[in-house]
């Protein structure tokens, strides 16, 4: 079983997902953005595609969708919040996930040893999506300390967009003696260096994505909110400037 990530070079940098179920060899595509290539390497697999899950509606995340409808004769899966499905042995659960937009959801793919979270545009790797377009930053707070206290240290997080050194380079900004930052700024250089990218965990995030760390002093006296949730929009704000 694999989750299989799909750079796709564009303004947006976006990333794909397709979960593959080695044993059935069926596939489900996440967010298809552009099926160019992870449409030939899936037929080099030899799968059949069951479907695709959407995190949300914006345009760089069903751009694909007809091609995908046309080529593989495939419609939406439609997930309720708690709701999950099975492909394969991995379970797939929906978490609704408002504040990028509404609705958005999040994908939990529980596999034997593993987890990952598929987080669409609300968790990015040391950021958070924004909420310029349908977004509502008081309700993206209230997801954000929902998600980080609900979801296991251990997830594997998926996101829709490769902005990490932009986020480390802003989290600086605001923690600027973190030395979380620079070590996992080198980590991901190393393995884009290698041809990789770097998969973190939420245990990962938590030491330096700046939305994580509400309770981080430094940050606190950076932002000079009377609360977490007054931190949290004022941060949301300076990341729109950067």
């Amino acid at each position: 079983m694999e989750l299989k990530q799909f750079y796709i070079p564009n303004s947006l940098d976006n990333f794909n997902y397709i979960l593959v179920d080695d044993t059935s060899k069926e596939a489900i595509f996440f967010d298809p953005f552009d099926i160019a290539d992870s449409g030939e390497w899936l037929e080099k697999q030899d799968c059949h595609v069951a479907g695709y899950l959407l995190t949300h509606h914006h345009f760089d995340h069903v751009k694909a969708v007809e091609d995908l409808k046309s080529r593989y004769q495939v419609e939406e899966i439609r997930l309720k919040d708690k709701e999950s499905m099975n492909l394969g042995e991995v379970g797939i659960t929906a978490h609704y996930t408002p504040g990028h937009i509404d609705p958005h959801y999040m994908f939990l793919l529980n596999m034997n040893d593993k987890k990952y979270l598929v987080t669409g545009d609300v968790l990015f790797h040391s950021g958070i999506g924004n909420c310029k377009n349908g977004g509502d930053v008081e309700v993206l707070f209230e997801t954000i300390s929902w998600m980080k206290n609900y979801f296991s240290d251990d997830c594997y997080i998926a996101p829709s967009h490769d902005y990490f050194i932009k986020n480390l380079d802003f989290a600086q900004t605001i923690e600027p003696s973190n030395g979380q930052i620079t070590i996992y700024r080198d980590k991901y250089l190393k393995a884009r260096h290698e041809g990789k990218y770097l998969w973190t965990q939420l245990k990962d995030e938590r030491k330096y994505n700046p939305f994580l760390r509400l309770d981080s002093n430094e940050l606190k006296q950076t932002l000079g909110g009377k609360s977490d949730k007054d931190n949290f929009i004022k941060l949301r704000s300076l990341r729109d400037r950067f």
